[in-house]
């Protein structure tokens, strides 16, 4: 049962949380949202979602203890590996958590060699997945001009991310420019493609992505015309 005050978006981020990485062939989960007039001091970040990781990372930790069991070795026994669903309907894992779990605690291991107090715990791991199965879609259009210069259209909004910025590195590199010559058009639903949303430091990643493909098939499209004038 997880009880929180959040706003209504978050229930549903809060209970795919809940899933984790593991292998549980059989769960239920329940979500309350709770709807209050208490004012937010400030934006919210990820909402529901660090909360819930809390909680079961927590409750991993409890069950190793007592099971007498190390905590890595039982989260390493337990997560679901490349290729597995968290949910069955929708697509597999595509990341090696139980690498990434390895590698963090043999770094643990050497940094933290002859630096522990006798009888201070201070370490500790944690992994989780974010919204497993979600399908983020973003799509951008890359203009190459006459004069060499480029346009972006996207919707992706910026709000300080620097992410126009970035956007223009990518283009800039993966066509051999300078960055001067790229321009990123703010967001206008009139020209502007479908974005899934701006949230969730996903910029660089979804529509970065979708950037560097426009950039890509600008380069096969110049190639092909070069190829019939030759």
């Amino acid at each position: 049962w997880i009880c929180g005050e959040v706003v209504m978006g978050a229930s549903e981020k809060a209970s795919v949380r809940a899933l984790g990485p593991y292998r549980v062939p059989n769960y239920r989960i329940e979500v309350l949202a709770v709807y209050t007039n208490t004012s937010p001091a400030g934006s919210y970040r990820s909402i529901g979602g660090p909360q819930t990781v809390w909680a079961t990372e927590s409750l991993m930790d409890e069950i190793a203890d007592a099971l007498d069991l190390d905590a890595l070795e039982l989260r390493l026994t337990n997560i679901r590996e490349r290729g597995e669903h968290v949910r069955k309907d929708l697509r597999p894992m595509d990341a090696d958590l139980a690498d990434d779990l390895r590698r963090l605690a043999k770094v643990m291991d050497v940094t933290e060699k002859g630096r522990r107090v006798h009888g201070v715990t201070g370490r500790g791991l944690a992994v989780a997945i974010a919204n497993p199965a979600d399908l983020p879609i973003s799509t951008s259009i890359v203009r190459l001009h006459y004069d060499g210069s480029v346009t972006v259209l996207c919707s992706t909004v910026e709000v300080g991310q620097g992410l126009h910025t970035v956007l223009a590195q990518i283009v800039a590199e993966e066509l051999g420019i300078s960055p001067d010559l790229v321009t990123v058009v703010s967001p206008d639903t009139r020209f502007g493609p479908y974005d899934w949303s701006s949230g969730a430091s996903r910029g660089t990643t979804i529509m970065g992505t979708a950037v560097q493909r426009g950039a890509r098939d600008i380069k096969d499209q110049v190639r092909a015309l070069a190829a019939e004038t030759a």
